[in-house]
């Protein structure tokens, strides 16, 4: 599954998102070949106690995850714990379907290694995902990134939210609440005080009305965050997620700071990778910082190497998402992270990963 040179010469050559669909097509295939899960999982797949992690009851093997918007339709699934993550996040999902904006929409930008995007959250719905999803368990974490179409006005934007929480609860262990997304018309205003403070009571209620419904627990919840918030919006996002036992923070989404877009980079969008790595740390030290550690952090923004996992570590992240990295390197680099975290701990003579948390 890793992409020698060759590889990646000829696939420079096409479409970026024809050959993401193409790469999904061909995982999707090979799910389907017998033992194809447990061959992979066995060369790519790397978990032991001192990398386990353990936020709001789930257990995570390892604290690699795949960010949002790689399985944008569910299409794959479980067979994400196979290409080495210790979580992964489908999505992002709207409640109706949606086309995005025109292509070409995604940009690479190899010798940055970086991507930009102009997608637009396209994706088939939540009813298409419900299907798909339902009664099919897995064996690692589940996210779902869920976000507001972009023909809706913000004012109605709560009532999808809600009406996504409600039709995903049953087969999803967490949610991502997607208010920063670059390419929405409006969203990031979801950021604000006055806005979040609304949505995340209208979040709290749609959650519990599921979880009396089915006889369960709430699921967990983060929100996830711009890099370029600025301080005194993170300080209000903290202050309205303090006090409240099962909400989290995925710090950060894509950037459209024009400080760090190349002249090679035209395209203004969401921009991913090690442009990102510097920026999305400094805000997970800043929540990790207003809220004294009390609010778990997903760091994610440039993880290429065991030093930039380490990086967002000691910045205040509890668990790690890849994207951009994985494109370009696929899952031996998952192993890689993983395994590098376990021999951290191991030459600081630490008993888990949790006590480098915060430790800048």
């Amino acid at each position: 599954m890793e992409q020698p040179f060759y590889i990646r010469n000829i696939i420079s050559k096409f479409d970026p998102e024809s050959v993401h669909h193409f790469i999904l097509g061909t995982l999707r295939f090979t799910k389907k070949i017998p033992l194809s899960e447990s061959i992979l999982k066995k060369r790519y797949f790397f978990t032991s106690e001192k990398v386990r992690v353990k936020i709001f009851d789930l257990e995570f093997p390892n604290p690699i995850g795949l960010a949002a918007g790689f399985d944008k339709n569910c299409v794959i699934d479980s067979f994400f714990q196979a290409l080495g993550f210790g979580f992964y996040e489908l999505g992002t999902i709207t409640l109706k379907s949606q086309e995005g904006f025109a292509r070409p929409r995604i940009f690479r930008y190899p010798e940055n290694l970086a991507l930009v995007n102009q997608m637009g959250f396209p994706n088939e719905g939540i009813d298409i995902v419900q299907s798909r999803l339902e009664g099919k368990a897995s064996l690692t974490p589940r996210g779902l990134s869920i976000g507001k179409n972009s023909s809706t006005p913000l004012g109605e934007a709560f009532s999808e939210y809600t009406h996504l929480i409600a039709k995903s609860f049953p087969f999803v262990d967490y949610f991502s609440i997607n208010v920063s997304s670059p390419n929405t018309p409006e969203i990031g205003k979801l950021q604000s005080r006055d806005y979040l403070k609304r949505l995340v009571d209208d979040i709290d209620q749609a959650n519990a009305q599921q979880a009396q419904k089915l006889g369960v627990k709430s699921k967990p919840v983060f929100i996830k965050v711009s890099p370029d918030c600025s301080d005194q919006v993170l300080e209000d996002i903290v202050d309205i997620l303090s006090g409240r036992p099962l909400y989290g923070v995925i710090a950060t989404n894509t950037t459209q700071d024009k400080n760090l877009y190349s002249r090679k980079m035209p395209q203004l969008g969401g921009l991913s990778g090690a442009p990102l790595r510097a920026k999305s740390t400094g805000v997970i030290r800043k929540i990790h910082q207003f809220s004294r550690g009390s609010i778990p952090i997903i760091g994610c923004g440039g993880i290429f190497t065991l030093q930039d996992a380490l990086e967002k570590i000691r910045a205040g992240a509890a668990l790690l998402q890849v994207y951009t990295s994985f494109v370009y390197y696929g899952p031996k680099l998952i192993k890689e992270l993983a395994r590098g975290l376990h021999g951290e701990v191991e030459r600081r003579k630490l008993s888990s990963l949790d006590e480098l948390i915060g430790k800048y």
